[in-house]
């Protein structure tokens, strides 16, 4: 392979653990990625069709700077520089793809988002990048979340040099309009009645943080409404949570389907009868012509499916921790959860190791690898979500001892990782320098790094194993205890009905099919049902209860095609409600293809010109 173009050489880079991204270095630099929707948008230089001028892309951006970096401003300072040199190109060729968000921190306790799009001559970048205050939590939803800037504050703002001049020469902000400028406005992308998709997962994980503050999770493409006590002001860019967030909480969060809201993916006809937290994406005309939508038409007039934070085309949940408080061969760890994280659990991976865990780098999306973290959880979550709302009490139950026992045992390893670097730094060194002096120290001693990163290799090495057994083992018992239409509660029960529970159609989902005549036909001599729909719609049975409850329709829901029999002129049925939409992956969920092990890289996706789409 010719290479198309070279960049300075620096005398040391740094170690990193790669997914379908960089995760984070050996000098606790950590990363998270969200593909954003950009107003400026352009081809690669490599395109085969439509060629293009630009040369970086944000892996590329990413992981030169984690190999050059070992704090969040170096890494937005020299991924900046390169895409305004070289110019750069998003991960899709069109406007939801354009822009691409990078979430930053580092081992100083500092945490950056940055955002970076195009220009619009194609050739060169405009970005810019905003700190998150200290104690407070930001969301990148699949859109840029930065708004208004102040570029003489250099502590909390960073920006390219271009980032006005570019705005007017588009015309699309004059310094002299008397308006702010801001980021999102100017060069974000209106999502329209899409938007939810992005702003609905900052509301939750806001809501979820900090429940004490006033957040609606109505508003607009660009979240510019929704917030504070009347509901006007625009969603924040970050928030401070109620109460300090464990680790815990943030897993809890990636697993989140919207559970307890007005929005639960649990409940409602496109639940199915038990609960069902999966949606997945619609047919396209271009596979069937007949029975397939077309996007973005009909989409953008559905009352489409929420989606979700966890979802069930994930390849993997990844929680990167810096801290400060460790020296950095002990303190960078990443959490992955292969798999949707709600059917999943995460196990560490740390960065010292000369190899990642062999379970969690092994395995393909195209064939069942029985010795794969992955393809245990997508077992257990494609054979358990059929009866979700059964499952998923022993599902959690597993999750949070599996967590628990692992951060019990993390914290005994860890504390003889510290003995190993205070022993011997106390044999070199007889002064009388602080243990904490004394780590540090210890960190250019070669044969306590190596013993630190054996110690730490084993430890992640037999955790993600033990997890991978678990959960196989959980499995198998769960095809034991679910099956048809039973749950078995007591295998020693002395009677048949003692032994099982029964898991059985509601009447409402029984008149939503139609059991009784058309769809929604109440049963004979009874009155509505609950729920009948998510949002509790009352079982109708003329054209008068219908018009006089809902004048405009249920939102305007597209008729029933799905039964053809005809209907009596003397009966009238209302249609079924269809719910058409994307889904895609969360802030910090990416889709990757194959992902194989290599020497201080790890979670590394292997391209082999298939892959899925990533929104």
């Amino acid at each position: 392979m010719t290479p198309v173009f070279y960049i300075p050489q620096v005398p040391h880079t740094y170690a990193y653990t790669l997914g379908n991204y960089p995760l984070q270095n050996e000098k606790q630099l950590s990363m998270g990625e969200s593909t954003c929707a950009a107003r400026f948008y352009t081809t690669s230089a490599y395109s085969v069709k439509n060629k293009g001028k630009a040369k970086m892309d944000i892996n590329t951006l990413m992981e030169v700077a984690m190999e050059r970096c070992a704090d969040a401003v170096c890494a937005i300072k020299l991924m900046g520089s390169l895409a305004v040199e070289y110019g750069f190109f998003g991960s899709d060729p069109g406007p939801h793809g354009g822009g691409e968000a990078v979430t930053l921190a580092d081992n100083s306790g500092a945490a950056w988002v940055f955002h970076i799009s195009a220009d619009d001559t194609g050739t060169s970048a405009v970005w810019v990048a905003q700190r998150v205050p200290d104690g407070e939590l930001a969301v990148v939803p699949n859109q840029f979340i930065i708004q208004e800037i102040d570029l003489d504050d250099t502590d909390n703002f960073l920006a390219s040099e271009n980032i006005y001049k570019v705005a007017e020469r588009a015309k699309i902000w004059n310094k002299h309009s008397g308006k702010p400028f801001n980021y999102l406005h100017v060069y974000g992308f209106d999502y329209g009645s899409d938007g939810y998709m992005c702003t609905r997962r900052t509301w939750r994980i806001f809501s979820l943080a900090a429940p004490s503050l006033s957040i609606s999770p109505f508003t607009d493409s660009y979240a510019s409404f929704g917030f504070g006590p009347h509901g006007r002001e625009p969603y924040p860019f970050s928030v401070k949570p109620d109460k300090k967030l464990t680790l815990s909480d943030v897993m809890a969060m990636t697993r989140d389907t919207y559970e307890g809201t007005q929005f639960d993916l649990s409940t409602g006809l496109a639940a199915g009868v038990f609960g069902d937290v999966m949606r997945y994406e619609a047919m396209p005309s271009f596979i069937d012509s007949k029975n397939g939508i077309l996007y973005p038409n009909e989409t953008s007039t559905a009352l489409r499916f929420e989606r979700a934070i966890s979802l069930y085309r994930t390849v993997y949940a990844s929680i990167a921790q810096a801290r400060p408080n460790l020296p950095d061969v002990i303190g960078a760890v990443v959490w992955i959860a292969p798999y949707a994280p709600h059917h999943s659990s995460y196990v560490p991976v740390y960065v010292s190791p000369d190899s990642t865990p062999s379970s969690v780098s092994t395995g393909t999306q195209y064939k069942l690898h029985k010795d794969s973290n992955y393809w245990v959880h997508s077992v257990v979550g494609n054979y358990l979500s059929r009866w979700y709302k059964y499952t998923i009490g022993d599902v959690r139950s597993l999750q949070r001892n599996i967590e628990t026992e692992i951060f019990a045992q993390q914290s005994v390893v860890e504390e003889k990782a510290l003995r190993i670097l205070n022993k011997r730094a106390s044999k070199d060194n007889k002064s009388n320098d602080t243990k904490e002096d004394n780590s540090h120290r210890a960190l250019h001693d070669k044969t306590s790094l190596s013993e630190v990163s054996e110690l730490l290799g084993e430890f992640h090495e037999n955790a993600a194993a033990k997890v991978r057994d678990e959960w196989w083992e959980f499995f198998w018992q769960s095809v034991g205890k679910f099956r048809d239409q039973m749950i078995v509660v007591d295998p020693h029960a002395p009677t048949y009905p003692a032994a099982i529970r029964w898991m059985m159609y509601p009447r409402w989902w029984l008149e939503s099919i139609g059991f009784w005549g058309a769809p929604f036909t109440p049963a004979p001599g009874r009155g509505a049902a609950e729920p009948v729909t998510p949002n509790g719609y009352p079982t109708l049975s003329s054209p008068a209860e219908y018009d006089a409850a809902y004048p405009n329709g249920i939102g305007s829901p597209y008729r029933n095609t799905c039964f053809q029999e005809p209907v009596p002129t003397t009966t009238w049925a209302p249609f079924w409600l269809v719910l058409l939409g994307f889904l895609a992956g969360l802030i910090c969920t990416v889709v990757a293809n194959r992902f194989y092990p290599s020497m201080k890289s790890g979670y590394m996706p292997v391209d082999d010109g298939i892959s899925m789409s990533n929104a």
